[in-house]
């Protein structure tokens, strides 16, 4: 998974996550991918325990990204979008949110 990730981020450049779980074959599943780690901050919320290691581990070697972005850009790709009030990333949320990010490809 973590190759695929990889390749597809470098083909594409920036992804939105429902790009990535429409275009790489068991991206999604019932995992939920969170900012910062804040189980509040909810970045996607149908990733494969396999996307979520891989993300995880290309997040913290700073090869991948998770950049906030407006929502637009999952609108643009085809997204339903999570019924769940919007964050910045920023401030800590007592709710459960969705941060709008995407993956970027920084290498490595």
């Amino acid at each position: 998974m973590r190759d695929a990730i990889l390749e597809y981020l470098k083909a594409e450049g920036d992804a939105s996550l429902f790009a990535m779980e429409r275009d790489i074959p068991g991206f999604s599943g019932t995992a939920t991918l969170t900012y910062n780690g804040d189980p509040n901050q909810v970045v996607w919320p149908s990733v494969s325990e396999a996307a979520l290691d891989a993300l995880t581990d290309l997040i913290s070697v700073k090869a991948v990204t998770l950049n906030v972005e407006p929502e637009l850009i999952y609108k643009f790709d085809g997204a339903s979008v999570p019924n769940l009030p919007r964050s910045d990333g920023v401030r800590r949320v007592r709710v459960k949110s969705w941060v709008p990010c995407v993956c970027r490809y920084n290498g490595g």
